[in-house]
């Protein structure tokens, strides 16, 4: 039987034929609207369930839902969005957020910021390092999978945690092992690796997801409270994981469009990591380095002003900089004063003198802790910027750009995870795909 004859048996049966005109074409466009954003509601399975469930899925977008235009939605990225009216059966919510992080040590935001910490420091050694992360992936799936056991949920806290930690892991160890303190590798070409790999397990999880359904749920098949449990899950992580996307793409544009800011550093410019003392920052040398022989009006002000905006970086943002170290004041103040691009029509010279008048009321005030800035989006953005000039500096300029593309397909390819619709199989999934992604560095270590 047609969806759209099922659902109207099921749900419009009593009501008269020109009601029933409308609920079909109302069922039609709901369809084309799931089909223009395979990406967002592949992960409705509605290619792999009975017409029950099709209907019962619809009628609930359509019907139940009480978000007004939920499904376009959606299909944005909007890390301050609430999808708590994305449950069919209400008594599941209580079963998704039960995610016990305190269950084992290593199912913490703390964890993650131990091997962060653990890969940023370790100059050498490096293969022990990757043996090493190879051995936690396998002790946090057995944790997680002893978890979702014991504890009765469906698990999607442990697949959410789990694809930060793969994250963190695969990227951390891109930028400090392999860029930082392996001079004689090459990481376009790690980035190329990492990004066909990437391209291939996306491709593995979409050609195997039918037989997976039919392996995890037999003859009963997938069904509609689990598959919306599940995508409010995936829409959620999906929008904290792509919030930095557009950011991203306004970056990337700015740097095709003025590529005299962003080429490589001519060696008369090079700023080490080393610390100045305040008679070098006020020499005509400081100012040849910093602004690369370019006119910049006031620029003994705005150093005053960056050198501040640095130190409250290192406290606020936990960033390794210092206002006395040559490559973190040129890099700060080229981002802040010498890039052309706003964010929401807003200079970034702007925003952080903004920010900067914030921290001085509330200094003035004896407030102990330093204030966030007044949008999460504006932080973002000046902190990718800073990300950015600090990959210049070091002539990455074109690898800024394919980690940025690399994160976004790394996404992408893990947040498929939710789309298998079962917890164990899940992980099991993820604890796979890590130690591939991880493999992957083992052939420039050698």
């Amino acid at each position: 039987m047609k969806l759209s004859d099922y659902y109207i048996l099921t749900y419009a049966n009593d009501v008269d034929q020109e009601s029933q005109k409308n609920e079909r074409k109302k069922v039609r466009n709901l369809i084309r609207k799931f089909e223009k954003s395979p990406e967002v509601f592949r992960g409705l399975a509605f290619d792999y369930i009975s017409v029950e469930e099709q209907a019962r899925i619809v009628h609930f977008f359509l019907e139940e839902c009480d978000q007004r235009q939920i499904i376009d939605n959606l299909t944005k990225i909007n890390a301050d969005a609430n999808f708590s009216s994305l449950e069919i059966d209400k008594h599941m919510e209580s079963k998704v957020q039960n995610f016990d992080t305190n269950y084992n040590s290593l199912c913490n935001d703390n964890a993650i910021r131990d091997i962060r910490e653990k890969i940023r420091k370790t100059s050498d050694n490096l293969n022990e390092l990757l043996e090493y992360l190879l051995y936690v992936n396998d002790q946090v799936f057995q944790a997680f999978v002893k978890g979702d056991a014991l504890h009765e949920i469906n698990g999607c806290g442990y697949v959410t945690y789990y694809i930060n930690f793969i994250l963190n892991g695969i990227l951390q160890f891109l930028l400090y092992p392999i860029m930082m303190y392996s001079p004689n590798i090459d990481p376009l070409k790690v980035i190329d690796q990492l990004t066909e790999k990437t391209d291939g397990l996306m491709k593995k999880i979409d050609d195997s997801i039918g037989q997976k359904y039919e392996t995890i749920f037999g003859t009963d098949g997938l069904k509609a409270d689990r598959i919306i449990s599940y995508f409010r899950s995936f829409i959620e992580h999906r929008n904290r994981l792509f919030e930095n996307s557009d950011i991203y793409k306004v970056l990337i544009k700015e740097m095709e469009k003025y590529p005299e800011l962003f080429s490589d550093v001519p060696d008369m410019y090079r700023a080490p990591k080393k610390p100045l003392t305040e008679e070098e920052i006020n020499s005509d040398k400081f100012k040849t380095v910093v602004t690369e022989n370019r006119k910049v009006p006031n620029f003994k002000k705005k150093v005053e002003n960056t050198r501040e905006f640095i130190n409250v970086m290192r406290i606020y943002g936990g960033r390794d900089c210092f206002d006395t170290y040559l490559q973190d004041i040129k890099v700060y103040f080229r981002e802040i004063y010498m890039s052309k691009q706003t964010y929401h029509r807003q200079k970034t010279a702007k925003i952080v003198d903004d920010y900067m008048t914030q921290v001085r009321q509330a200094q003035e005030k004896d407030n102990v802790e330093i204030p966030e800035f007044k949008k999460k989006s504006q932080y973002i953005f000046v902190r990718e910027k800073i990300s950015r000039g600090y990959f210049r500096e070091k002539n990455f300029s074109a690898v800024y750009v394919g980690k940025v593309e690399l994160t976004e397909k790394l996404n992408t390819m893990l947040l498929r995870a939710y789309w298998v619709m079962d917890s164990k199989a899940a992980l099991e999934l993820l604890h796979e795909y890590n130690k591939e992604l991880l493999l992957c560095y083992s052939d420039f270590l050698k």
